[in-house]
């Protein structure tokens, strides 16, 4: 005879009950804990994100930062670059208007040397011949 086919007695009913129950109990903690398992594994990783997330938005910064630096650099070199320029354009100038002061006095000077005065009219006079008649 198997336990199956024995007749089951009134006190072992209730025993069975309690003994399916508490398993149930214990499968449904189980359940819970590794559940439980699993969210500390969430806070793991939200912990390890927020972590990371800092250390991005740290390396962020620094890179604003050194944006910011290059960018007041790159903003003095123009204006370095805009003052050469404008030096550089005075001293032309100033090296044109005494080229044009030689260059007149030269031509005054050869003018009284020979003898020869021109005056403001004929100095300006068009030339009618062409250049490479001789």
């Amino acid at each position: 005879m198997t336990i199956f086919d024995e007749p089951q007695s009134e006190t072992q009913n209730p025993r069975l009950s309690i003994w399916m129950l508490d398993q149930m109990a214990e499968g449904l903690e189980d359940q819970a804990a590794g559940l439980a398992c699993r969210a500390a594994g969430f806070e793991e990783e939200e912990s390890l994100l927020t972590r990371e997330i800092a250390e991005r938005e740290t390396e962020i910064n620094r890179l604003l930062l050194r944006i910011e630096s290059l960018r007041s650099d790159r903003d003095s070199v123009v204006e370095q670059i805009e003052s050469l320029k404008s030096e550089a354009n005075a001293i032309r100038e100033q090296l044109f208007v005494c080229e044009e002061e030689a260059a007149l006095a030269s031509i005054g000077h050869s003018e009284f040397d020979s003898g020869m005065a021109v005056t403001n009219q004929e100095y300006r006079a068009p030339v009618t011949r062409p250049l490479n008649a001789a």
